[in-house]
């Protein structure tokens, strides 16, 4: 019998905002270390002092903007969100993302997280269907997956999402360093390191089956900002 499971209106509001509860920390930090970096680059520290609050208030604008369109997007994309359980076949369909399909038979895992989602694994690493914890009847459908595997409890968080906040830190400080030290050797490990994570970042988001492709299309603008970090470097480094 072929069931279906979707997140309710209830549920898209809780995902949203748990997801602007952690943007909103980051984006202020973003847009701090972006005022920072400028008034290095400003040569004129009296001019810098006039023009900061200017540059302040049009990057809090531009990222509320952000955050709105953002959660606008995630909003219709969540609503679009079905979990189709066939006999032999589960099926993750969402706006704006590849259709993911698994075969019963090729789950090699099926996970139940510390935050109550479901992740379930198939063969090959691109095969991941990620299930929310708001989805409607929870209950049955935790049933229903226990039915055809086992689900293993995860007591800790994966390392690499325990501590995402920190690594997007560490990133924001690797770049104010490149742009802002005078340091050779300060900014060529630091501007190594940078380039490393942001070419693995893009790699993993744009192979990513659960990423939106808006925003993997958004995601494009990390190169002229590779383009603008491997210039910075090149003219510290050969000064």
């Amino acid at each position: 019998m072929t069931q279906q499971f979707r997140i309710n209106e209830t549920g898209i509001k809780e995902i949203i905002k748990s997801q602007l509860k952690r943007s909103i920390p980051l984006f202020l930090i973003v847009v701090v270390v972006a005022v920072v970096i400028s008034s290095f680059n400003i040569q004129d520290k009296k001019s810098a002092m006039s023009i900061l609050p200017i540059i302040l208030l049009v990057l809090l604008g531009v990222s509320a903007f952000s955050m709105y369109r953002g959660s606008s997007k995630l909003k219709v994309s969540l609503a679009s969100y079905v979990l189709t359980i066939e006999p032999n076949m589960i099926t993750r369909e969402q706006l704006n993302m590849p259709t993911i399909s698994i075969y019963l038979n090729d789950i090699s895992e099926i996970v139940k997280n510390t935050n109550r989602s479901f992740t379930i694994k198939g063969k090959t690493p691109g095969d991941i269907i990620l299930i929310p914890a708001q989805i409607e009847n929870y209950d049955q459908l935790e049933f229903v997956l226990n039915q055809i595997k086992p689900a293993t409890t995860r007591t800790t968080q994966p390392l690499l999402q325990k501590y995402n906040f920190v690594f997007s830190i560490l990133t924001l400080i690797l770049m104010v360093v490149v742009y802002t030290s005078t340091y050779k050797l300060l900014v060529g490990i630091c501007g190594t390191s940078l380039l490393g994570i942001l070419s693995w970042s893009f790699y993993k988001l744009q192979t990513n089956k659960n990423v939106d492709s808006k925003i993997k299309r958004m995601m494009w603008w990390l190169i002229p900002v590779t383009l603008s970090i491997i210039y910075a470097m090149f003219l510290k480094l050969s000064a």
